[in-house]
This record gives C-alpha cells, structure tokens and sequence, in this order.
C-alpha cells in the first residue's frame, strides 16, 4: 500500500461547476431582467412590449413555482436566484403597491375634500343594480361614466336624479356640486373621430378642470396578433399614443388644478401614461393605493381581474388621501375610487 508523503500537496481542490438547473434559473432571471427593461424604456417600442402590457403578469411567475423548489432541493446555494426573481415578478412586474401595508389611520390633510369616482359601465350590459349599489356604496361627490351611451334611460337616470348631471355621447359627469356645461376635447388618431369631455366646476374659492376620457381599445390590436399580423397590435399601440400626445397637449394649457379619470386601455407601466405624467399628472392608486388595483379581466376567461387600465389622475395641486378599486360585478370594469384634498 502507497503512502503518500506529508510533504506533497494534496490534489487541487476541483471547484464545483453550477448545474443545468441553476442555468435555468440565470436565463430565467435574464428573461425578467429584459421585460423590466422593456417597461422602463416605453412597452410600446416593440410590438412584444405592446402584446405583454394586456397580458396576466401573474404568468412570468408560474416558472419560479418549478425551479424555486427544485433549486432549494438540489442547490441550495443559488435558492435566492429563482426567490429573488418570484419576488420580482410579484412586485414590479405586477405593479404592488405596498402604501399603507400596515393597517393605519388615513391621513388627516387640511383643506377641501373631495371623492371622486370614475367607471367605464359598459352601457349597464352586465349587471346594472351592481352599478348603482356601488354609486350608492361609495358615495362618490363627482362621478365619471364611459361607454354609458343610453344608461341614462334605465335605473340610472333614476339613481342621480337630484344630482347635477352633463351628458355627452358615451360620456356622463354626475356631480353634487354646481356642474357647467362640458366641452369637446379632439383627441382623433387618423381615420377616427374619437373625442373627451372637458368642464371647469367651481371648487371653493378655486376652479377645478374636470376631463372624463376614454381612449382607444387594444382589443383589435390583439386580435390581430392572433392571426399573426403583428402590424396591426403596432398600428393600435401608435393611435393610442397619438391620442395620449393629444390630450397631454391639452392639459399643459390649463392652470390650476386638474382631476382627469377614465378608461385609459393602458396600464400605469405603459407610454400612454407616462405621456400624461410628463404632461404634470399623478396616478392616484400608485400615490396612496395598495395592493394591484387591478379594473379589468373579471368577464374574461381568465376569470379575474389582471390590469389596471383605469385610472384617476391628479394635479400636482392634489393631495391624494386614499385611493382603491371597487367590485367587479356591475361591469367589464371595476370602478375606482380616489379622496382628494385641495389645500
């Protein structure tokens, strides 16, 4: 039997190459990295970008839920690659929200409160006596209707009498404060005639410019994609950036504050938004929601709400109190809620 002497070194250390399943978990984190990446640059620049703002983000996780065991299982070292990119996926990707993660008294500003709601109601195709229990439930001082043309004729006109009421083809502004005429505001891509309303109510001693908006759908520009005209989902991401451009044009033009509200058909990450932001605007739900604040899915087949495409947007003047998304029986679309203060 051979002894090896003291003096030689022992055979070098051979150091552990990663696994197949820890490349896996590196090209998936890569994959989240590129769509994070994506959405800080514009979704809308690439038509993947485009197709991946409509879809359930809740999808980019469903690989974590395989390789998260697995790695704790067979390398455990690397566990915190697939965690970190579930997290991920559950946060940013998502959009979480976390104001007010512990339960905590709303905040007490000083000044004029106001609450407002906005809601696209689907001409009251879906469940109507939802819609006006929500009306009563929330109690909203202004609200704002989309694709309500006709809604008026049924329970509706009969929930708001009394209040101050405007309406204006799909559009209906109900307010229990003193409420002027509203006006046209084009906001048409080529080959359309696509417009929002716009009104100046008095506010205290101030004035408040009001926009109800609803902006083009992104269903034909999905539907294109699946008979693989990807052209179609581009030109669909195009208009509704041109109209976004349009309104923004409007709102650099007014002074004093401004509430806009409606169904945008793009969620927060997306340039239509990020047009309004530049424009001097807030999201409400982002500023002082919590949780997805998810408006749109429940009538799908997924079952469940899974984007946030309609929103509430504020001034730089507002101070926004709490903001929340209401049920989703009475339409296509939850109705979200936001109290504002005017210092």
């Amino acid at each position: 039997m051979t002894r090896t002497s003291p003096l030689e070194a022992p055979p070098p250390h051979r150091k552990r190459r990663p696994s197949l399943l820890v490349g896996f978990d590196i090209v998936y984190a890569l994959v989240l990295l590129t769509l994070l990446l994506s959405n800080m640059l514009g979704p809308e620049q690439w038509w993947v970008g485009s197709l991946n703002l409509y879809l359930p983000q809740w999808l980019w996780g469903l690989p974590s839920l395989v390789l998260l065991p697995l790695t704790l299982w067979k390398s455990r070292a690397w566990v915190w690659l697939p965690l970190g990119s579930l997290l991920c996926v559950l946060g940013p990707i998502m959009g979480f929200s976390g104001n007010r993660l512990l339960p905590s008294p709303a905040p007490k500003y000083a000044g004029q409160h106001l609450r407002i709601m906005t809601y696209n109601v689907k001409w009251g195709s879906r469940d109507t006596p939802a819609i006006l229990e929500d009306i009563r439930t929330y109690h909203p001082d202004i609200l704002q209707l989309q694709d309500s043309s006709g809604a008026m004729q049924g329970g509706l006109g009969e929930e708001l009498a009394g209040w101050n009421v405007r309406v204006n083809d799909q559009y209906i502004v109900a307010s229990r404060l003193p409420l002027p005429e509203m006006e046209w505001r084009d906001i048409s891509y080529p080959g359309s005639l696509r417009r929002c309303v716009r009104c100046v109510i008095p506010f205290g001693s101030r004035s408040v410019t009001l926009y109800n908006v609803h902006l083009l759908s992104p269903r034909v520009g999905l539907i294109s994609i699946r008979h693989r005209q990807v052209g179609g989902l581009v030109w669909n991401a195009d208009s509704r950036l041109l109209e976004a451009d349009l309104l923004a044009g409007y709102l650099k033009q007014d002074r004093g504050p401004v509430i806009l509200t409606g169904d945008l058909n793009a969620p927060v990450q997306s340039l239509v938004c990020r047009r309004l932001f530049d424009a001097g605007l807030r999201d409400a739900f982002s500023e002082a929601g919590s949780g997805y604040g998810y408006t749109y899915g429940n009538y799908t087949r997924v079952e469940h709400s899974y984007v946030r495409i309609d929103h509430i947007l504020v001034s730089r003047e507002w101070q926004v109190q709490h903001c929340f998304v209401g049920n989703a029986l009475g339409s296509d679309h939850c109705p979200v809620v936001a109290d504002l203060v005017l210092p």
